[in-house]
């Protein structure tokens, strides 16, 4: 159910403060207490936690809980006044999961007399209502990853960071119950340092009520807490050697064909000789000679592949009567695999976290991360290079060179690529932790987040692009110019800074829960949550093009603020368990806006508060904004078939605010004006209309997106040797966003439209584009995750996943001013299209040698390839897709030694991507399609460069997926 309210909804919020997304990061253990002999329930032992405040007793059916329990593994003890306490070791607990631990107490023959087991932990979660991925610290150590996002690309249903084919957008990232996700362009921070990692626990099938603002995942994220006193801690280093990891020569080879070709004797005698060559009567050697000079790279260029990656991290944490603490560095200088425009990609991460116990029912913690990263390379997971921030942004490419024949392989910054960007992040988070009883407690929590992005920052290197024409020192800025070229008018020689950017978003959190187990089979959970934002955005091109100033603009602000409100109980019984909540969402945009949202700037005649004359800004009428509010049921059930078999079903609405660049974005253009204070006003005295390109013109009526999903699973334990998890899934998404041209619609197209035009009212084909609630998707699949349990050194884990994904847009193909003006209701794009992979295959195989202390670990990926349309010459016939193209597959090995020396243990691994130089052959287009079709699908038949002739071997194969085999080298060490 979804609301649009305005003021009444004002005096609801509060009352009802409310929840965004961030949960309790903790779980539960319970389980009886029994006369071992007779079976009678043992009312009034004691259960206690080591290491631990944490305990409980059981009542008068023998039963105990102990809710508030940190994820991890713990040995639990059970004690009783005239029996033997016995204690389990090994009880792991996860986030939001019951833990059983059920005891049998022996009458001692002596009293106080102890039992040490160690417990099995149960391969089948049965109060697991919903499907989720589980990555624990373990991991990390023995398999082929080395970040966050490493490890969700091995789980069932993820594909590129996305989530049972949802977008980027769609998933959000929690670190110790604090939201990663900045809002205004849904980016979310994934720079953790894996050794501070306890588990990560990922949501995909649906949720509790407690989790929002996300339709396709919730990635929790859980650090480390001492298990024990004293100091304990982890470094760990990694070294990748320099060398070429793309498919291709060498970008700057003196075998390519600007030096076996141009950077030759005969070449220049040639051109001097040559009436029409603007070199016609010079001298061929001394022209041969600039020329090697101009195609001789720079070192930040031309050593691309000489350098080698270095990364160390840090981590120490620890337990001292009542305070506990962690504190972690990471540093990575990374190297892109292609030649880029600065030559590393630094980035960092500081993790802080420090814990005291106010007294044995308080405590406090404090929780900070702080990172930055440059880069100038390609990141699939920045949502600020993809239509969420402008149709402008997923053109540019970044300021790399992927190409070797390239006219920007000498002076990266002189087209329309993208710029260097310097981001910075950091969360700041106080929790408060009460416990009321044993059974009840609550948390209150305040976090700060600030996350800033620079393109092209100010700094020594980069004045000069500041002003575009180089050759003119008395250039204003923000002016287009000739760019310099070599001397066969080939390479360009200069680079001048196109455009800017700058945004950042600073969010401010309230949070609180409180937990209540009200009886033995309820876990009640309620809680609020209210985030006030504080974002700013500063997009700036500028060109001169046609003897006119165009200055291309998207500049906005705002301090929005939202909210949820959640309730939910977890039934449990011995047969079934359930899941089942209610949650509130919205947000307000606090803010007016114009009443025409065609002209917001009232720059055409007949708009209210028009300026008088064209294309002046005037003083357009505004009006309040509207609050949306949201409303998601939850459900989810686990039913125990048999000890060994558990059956779930969850059923649940999920809604998410699109970015807030979507609602606040203020595209334009304004001309005549060098002033960059002025050119980035919209209200100044000077030619402004909206614009389409740059950026989106903000939609102030959006509404949530919301995705209704449905999941059945069955997870079955065979001879506890084997276990397969089965799901099924459906997911409809509807309200999704949609690009919208804000036109007036005109039969017939040489009557100009009045005033949703580009730059001047003659011209009716630019206009500005908005979002729009009138897009759908619709996702559905099954997934099979195989896992063996042997007691011998060797498991595997192997997983299926088929999913088919569509989505279209219904509706009109453009917003119209006038209701008069607008035809009969057509389709727009509502044609479903496949999922591009639509079968993958995950399989790991790991061999743990206890007596060498050595572990091998195999991981291998296959993806189908995407479907097609293709029908040859002569084929007549229509059928959309009817081919599907080649797969690829990838495999990586880590091998890892470990060794103890003086006490401290030590490993070192290496670890190979791409064990087997697999290819992944990207998908052609055109007349390079039918030649490659028609003529055998071979190498033979793949493109030559247009430029230089050869096969363009750079450009058949994707270096992201599957880049040319190279080695991770690392030493790790643990006290």
């Amino acid at each position: 159910m979804k609301l649009t309210t305005h003021n009444c909804f004002k005096a609801l919020a509060l009352t009802v403060l409310i929840s965004y997304l961030p949960a309790s990061t903790v779980g539960k253990i319970s389980g009886t207490v029994t006369d071992n002999a007779s079976g009678e329930a043992l009312a009034g032992a004691n259960v206690m936690i080591a290491g631990t405040g944490l305990g409980g007793s059981a009542d008068e059916n023998g039963n105990y809980f102990i809710i508030n329990v940190p994820p991890g593994s713990y040995s639990v003890t059970a004690s009783y006044i005239g029996y033997e306490s016995v204690t389990l070791e090994g009880i792991s607990v996860n986030v939001d999961k019951t833990s059983k631990a059920d005891f049998g107490l022996a009458a001692g023959a002596v009293e106080g007399a102890a039992v040490t087991v160690t417990a099995e932990r149960p391969i089948i979660q049965k109060d697991l209502t919903s499907s989720e991925l589980l990555v624990t610290g373990d991991d990390f150590n023995k398999r082929t990853i080395r970040s966050v996002t490493d490890a969700l690309e091995t789980q069932a249903g993820v594909s590129n960071g996305r989530f049972r084919g949802g977008n980027l957008t769609q998933s959000v990232y929690v670190l110790d119950n604090v939201s990663l996700n900045s809002g205004i362009l849904s980016d979310n921070y994934r720079g953790i340092n894996v050794s501070t990692i306890q588990e990560i626990s990922v949501l995909t099938g649906g949720y509790n009520a407690e989790y929002g603002t996300a339709q396709s995942a919730i990635i929790n994220v859980v650090t480390k807490n001492a298990s024990e006193p004293g100091l304990h801690g982890t470094f760990l280093t990694r070294y990748r050697p320099a060398g070429v990891y793309h498919w291709g020569r060498n970008m700057y080879s003196k075998e390519n064909y600007d030096w076996t070709n141009n950077a030759t004797l005969e070449y220049w005698e040639a051109e001097v000789a040559n009436e029409n060559s603007a070199n016609f009567g010079g001298n061929a050697a001394e022209l041969l000679a600039t020329y090697e000079d101009q195609i001789t790279p720079k070192d930040d260029y031309g050593k691309y592949a000489e350098r080698a990656e270095t990364e160390y991290e840090a981590t120490v944490f620890g337990a001292f009567g009542a305070f506990d603490l962690m504190a972690s560095y990471r540093f990575i200088n990374g190297v892109n695999i292609y030649p880029q425009v600065e030559p590393y990609n630094p980035a960092s991460n500081l993790q802080l976290k420090l814990g005291y116990d106010l007294s044995s029912s308080m405590s406090l913690e404090l929780n900070s991360i702080i990172g930055d990263a440059r880069n100038s390379g390609r990141d699939i997971y920045d949502n600020f290079t993809t239509m969420e921030s402008a149709q402008e942004g997923q053109w540019f490419s970044p300021p790399q060179i992927s190409d070797p024949y390239s006219d920007l392989k000498y002076a990266m910054l002189g087209g329309f690529n993208g710029n260097p960007r310097q981001t910075n992040f950091s969360t700041h988070a106080l929790n408060f932790t009460h416990s009321l009883s044993p059974k009840t407690f609550y948390e209150l929590n305040f976090s700060m987040l600030d996350h800033e992005m620079i393109s092209i920052p100010d700094t020594e290197g980069y004045e000069y692009l500041l002003t575009w024409d180089v050759s003119d020192p008395d250039a204003a800025d923000w002016v287009n110019a000739y760019t310099p070229m070599a001397l066969d008018n080939r390479w360009a020689l200069d680079g001048h800074l196109r455009s800017r950017d700058l945004y950042g978003s600073k969010v401010n959190t309230i949070r609180g829960d409180i937990t209540s187990q009200v009886t033995p089979t309820n876990l009640v959970k309620a809680g609020f949550t209210y985030k006030m934002y504080d974002f700013y955005y500063k997009h700036s091109m500028s060109l001169y093009e046609g003897g006119e100033r165009w200055n291309l603009m998207n500049v906005f602000d705002g301090q929005p603020t939202e909210g949820a409100a959640y309730i939910q109980d977890k039934i449990e019984f011995e047969g079934l368990i359930v899941n089942m909540g209610l949650r509130a969402d919205w947000f307000s945009q606090n803010r007016k806006v114009s009443a025409n949202m065609y002209d917001p700037l009232a720059t055409f005649e007949g708009t209210e508060g028009w300026s008088g004359t064209v294309g002046i800004p005037g003083n357009p009428t505004m009006v309040d904004t509207e609050t949306q509010l949201a409303i998601a049921p939850r459900l989810g059930i686990s039913h125990p078939i048999t000890d060994r078999a558990v059956l779930h079903f969850v059923y649940g609405h999920f809604y998410q605010r699109p970015s807030w660049t979507k609602i606040f974005g203020f595209s334009f253009i304004n001309f005549a004006t060098y002033d960059l204070e002025t050119v980035q006003d919209p209200y100044a005295n000077t030619v402004t209309y909206m614009d389409q390109w740059q950026g989106w013109l903000g939609n102030p009526l959006m509404e949530y997106e919301q995705t209704i999903q449905y999941e059945l699973g069955l997870d079955y334990n065979i001879a506890d040797k084997y276990k397969v998890d089965a799901t099924v899934y459906y997911k409809d998404a509807q309200n999704q966003t949609v690009a919208r041209e804000a036109n007036t619609y005109e039969e017939d197209w040489d009557t100009p439209a009045t005033y949703t035009t580009l730059y001047n009212k003659d011209n009716p084909y630019n206009v500005p584009v908005m979002i729009s609630n009138m897009a759908y998707a619709d996702s559905r699949g099954f997934e099979v995750d195989f896992s063996t349990f042997f007691n011998g050194p060797l498991n595997f884990n192997a997983i299926y996943d088929w999913s088919l994904v569509s989505g279209g847009s219904a509706g009109y193909s453009s917003l119209f001013e006038s209701t008069e003006e607008i035809p009969a209701r057509w389709g727009y794009g509502n044609n479903k299209m496949p999922w591009n992979t639509q079968m993958k295959l995950k399989f790991v195989a790991n061999l743990f040698l206890e007596r060498f202390d050595l572990n091998v670990n195999l991981y291998n990926r296959y993806e189908q390839g995407p479907q097609f349309t293709y029908h040859g010459p002569g084929d007549t016939s229509t059928e959309p897709n009817n081919e599907r193209w080649e797969p690829f597959t990838r495999t990586d090995l880590k091998i890892t030694k470990g060794f103890t020396v003086a006490g401290v243990r030590a490993e070192l691994s290496a670890d190979v991507r791409n064990l087997l130089n697999d290819k992944h052959l990207i998908l052609l287009g055109g007349d390079e399609l039918i030649n490659y079709m028609e003529n055998g699908k071979n190498e033979d038949a793949l493109p030559i460069h247009g430029y230089s002739g050869e096969p363009n071997e750079w450009a058949w194969y994707n270096s992201y997926t599957t880049p040319r085999r190279h080695v991770y080298f690392q030493l790790k060490v643990d006290f």
